[in-house]
């Protein structure tokens, strides 16, 4: 499902970051408000050239799945932080930390770690975050879980939660307790831990000031457990306050996993009238191209939902809904090479949506993959027990 914002950064969705207050009345400030976004919502790369892989069909060809190139992804952080003037950021690449860093250099750093990551260098941006919290012997609470998300993001989540753990005692006042709870909510559900992703919503719920997200949370749990009932419940609520093309699409999936197609795709039909921009507008046509495919709603429909694929954007290629959804389409074509590089390209994000992974399982088995392709049908089975059951 799709992540909303903290409260300190609008836009976003499921599986998005959280975010950085460097110091009210600094020009850290400044420049985190104006960087905040990045690291959540990461926009489109530059589009590389389509690649086509031995033995796509027709149909499969006109579709442009390929993922952005990130080749200049060293030059381009390198520039940007030697353009900072930060000493080659202290020593970036040993990860050596000199001291403390004034304020200039830490708003510069922070927006070097946001391009990073903009341009898919993952491991460039930690370095960055990490060297703005290491270097700082009284780290701002926001900073390290601005690193949790990134964390998060990495599927390192025992060192997201260490930086919630460290960010929950920094915080005396507790300024940042509802963004530590949300995010703490996020991880545990990739975490499968769902009764303390519960505590953490119901934790948000307490000292959160806005009122649908406490319900979209619960919803985030709900659906990836499995509860799609309680899920769509909660999204419902959420509703009543107003809608957009997150909400919209939350509500499309739940009645997707509960089979209603039609439902699905009226929603998503709004949902597109609601996008404000070019990520909520691919995660839209994403999941009108994964109703036509989804296990839960009927028989695929590859004319259909290719008439929708063909209509995406380049995107970050770790946005599981658009991504996947291409992974789909590719392994029911029979194309499992394609499909499992496309799946293995999210990570653990696909968990996110756990029908998926009934398709990624079948193409790794269909690749010989046998102990991965185990692997993840038992998470998807474990999520969606009784549609697994009937998926083969």
């Amino acid at each position: 499902m799709s992540r909303r914002a903290t409260e300190v950064e609008r836009g976003g969705s499921f599986g998005r970051g959280a975010w950085i207050g460097l110091g009210a009345g600094t020009i850290v400030a400044a420049l985190a408000v104006a960087a905040a976004v990045v690291l959540r919502r990461s926009p489109p790369t530059a589009p590389a050239p389509p690649t086509t892989s031995p033995g796509r069909t027709d149909a499969s060809s006109r579709i442009d799945d390929s993922l952005p190139t990130t080749d200049r992804v060293e030059e381009s952080a390198a520039d940007l932080i030697r353009a900072g003037r930060l000493e080659e950021a202290r020593h970036w690449h040993e990860a050596r930390f000199p001291g403390e860093l004034g304020p200039e250099e830490r708003g510069r750093l922070l927006l070097a770690s946001n391009e990073a990551q903009r341009v898919g260098s993952m491991d460039e941006a930690l370095r960055c975050l990490t060297l703005l919290v290491e270097s700082d012997p009284d780290p701002n609470p926001m900073s390290l879980v601005n690193r949790a998300q990134l964390h998060d993001q990495m599927g390192h989540r025992e060192a997201a939660l260490a930086d919630l753990d460290r960010a929950e005692a920094a915080d005396g006042r507790g300024g940042y307790a509802a963004a530590i709870a949300e995010t703490r909510c996020h991880v545990l559900v990739q975490l499968f831990r769902f009764e303390e992703a519960r505590a953490a919503a119901r934790r948000y719920a307490e000292v959160g000031r806005v009122a649908r997200q406490k319900h979209e949370l619960l919803a985030e749990v709900h659906y990836v457990e499995g509860r799609l009932e309680d899920a769509l419940a909660e999204l419902e609520r959420a509703r009543e306050t107003g809608s957009d093309a997150l909400l919209s699409t939350d509500l499309a999936m739940a009645h997707l996993g509960l089979g209603h197609r039609d439902v699905a795709l009226g929603l998503l039909e709004e949902a597109e009238g609601q996008a404000t921009d070019p990520v909520e507008r691919n995660m839209v046509i994403a999941g009108q191209a994964w109703a036509w495919l989804h296990p839960a709603a009927g028989a695929p429909d590859l004319e259909r939902a290719r008439r929708h694929l063909v209509r995406l954007e380049k995107g970050h290629p770790k946005r599981p809904l658009e991504t996947c959804a291409r992974a789909v389409f590719q392994s029911i074509l029979g194309d499992h090479d394609r499909a499992a590089h496309l799946f293995g390209v999210c990570g653990r994000r696909w968990t996110n949506y756990p029908e998926f992974g009934l398709h990624y399982a079948r193409s790794l088995r269909a690749l010989g993959r046998i102990e991965e392709a185990d692997h993840v049908r038992s998470i998807a089975a474990r999520l969606r027990p009784e549609l697994a059951a009937r998926f083969e």
